[in-house]
């Protein structure tokens, strides 16, 4: 009995359908700016799952055709403190980091 029920529960899994996962692309817009003037920084080094690309005058960079999934994003600019995270999206994205100064 201790088989059937164990046997009934693997085909119950391997039969239970997965959560709907969004097959189409979307686009993630970033910005990028001083924490404590709130001002664009130009030039901030931003990677999205391993694609990188450089803040323009604006703050922002734009990396189109990500799909569903965990976004592990990076930031780093030259005399400010680096930041990371990683968030699960699914649909079009605009967010903005605010790096903090390091002391001289």
């Amino acid at each position: 009995m201790r088989y059937v029920a164990a046997l009934l529960l693997i085909i119950t899994m391997a039969c239970t359908p997965l959560p709907t996962i969004n097959k189409e692309p979307f686009t993630v817009t970033l910005q990028v700016v001083a924490d404590a003037t709130k001002e664009p920084l130009q030039g901030a080094t931003v990677s999205c799952n391993g694609r990188v690309q450089i803040t323009g005058p604006d703050g922002k960079v734009v990396f189109p055709g990500v799909y569903e999934g965990l976004l592990k994003l990076y930031t780093r600019k030259t005399g400010y403190w680096d930041a990371g995270v990683a968030i699960y999206k699914g649909k079009d994205t605009t967010m903005r980091v605010a790096l903090v100064r390091k002391e001289s």
